[in-house]
């Protein structure tokens, strides 16, 4: 299971998701389950995202780039 953000304005994103699995790939079934509750999984993810912008709206300001320690290289790479 992977899924992504990628910025679309200053205020909207896609917010893509993909499952994939190297067993019983004839089962229809089991896909469609596997899909559904991956839907389901990332919709409530979406209830946070949505909150987390609108508290973003609301006082205009932003959190990015968002400094974890792995990326500490790349961020201080790219002040330069």
């Amino acid at each position: 299971m992977t899924d992504l953000i990628t910025p679309e304005t200053s205020t909207s994103s896609h917010y893509l998701w993909g499952v994939a699995r190297p067993y019983q790939i004839d089962d229809a079934e089991l896909t469609e389950f596997i899909r559904a509750q991956s839907e389901k999984t990332f919709e409530e993810d979406e209830v946070m995202l949505a909150a987390r912008q609108r508290s973003l709206g609301e006082t205009g300001g932003s959190t990015f780039p968002v400094p974890l320690k792995m990326g500490l290289g790349f961020l201080l790479c790219s002040r330069m």
